[in-house]
């Protein structure tokens, strides 16, 4: 048994029961991979539980870890994801992210990301960092989180990647 396989068990009842205290009828999955554990909920009221710019769903994460960490100190850390938000916009953002480059690489202007959660901006690092001839940054926003600006990498031609 794994460090981490220990855990899911224990990530997976709580999860239930935060849901349940809530009022919101679920079925939750669970599983573990590379020292992660991984929640999936289904859920009549996963718009609800989701929100705004997926604010809900990054709390009942946030809420989730803090009480495994509070009962379980060396639980490793666990990712909820609702009726896969997390892997559909991880998608959308893959095509972003490549329409970026392209267009940073074709007009040598940079390209802003509107704000970011910590995980959409990490995915976003590594699909531009394979790129030859771009570079990213993460930079504060007024108030609204951090986004990512794609620019050329300095000495680097507009257009040179896109016509070679």
């Amino acid at each position: 048994m794994s460090g981490t396989s220990q855990f899911t068990g224990a990530a997976l009842k709580e999860l239930e029961t935060i849901l349940r205290l809530m009022g919101v009828e679920a079925k939750v999955d669970a599983y573990d991979e590379a020292e992660e554990i991984y929640l999936h909920i289904e859920s009549p009221d996963a718009g609800r539980l989701i929100g705004k710019g997926a604010c809900g769903l990054e709390s009942l994460q946030y809420i989730l870890n803090r009480v495994l960490l509070r009962k379980y100190p060396e639980v490793p850390h666990s990712r909820v994801d609702i009726e896969r938000y997390r892997e559909r916009r991880g998608d959308r953002l893959r095509h972003e992210a490549l329409d970026a480059a392209e267009r940073v690489l074709e007009t040598g202007r940079p390209y802003r990301f509107n704000p970011l959660h910590s995980f959409e901006r990490k995915l976003v690092h590594q699909l531009i960092k394979r790129r030859d001839g771009l570079a990213t940054y993460s930079e504060e926003s007024s108030g609204d989180g951090r986004k990512v600006l794609v620019i050329c990498r300095a000495g680097d031609e507009a257009g040179a990647s896109a016509a070679g």
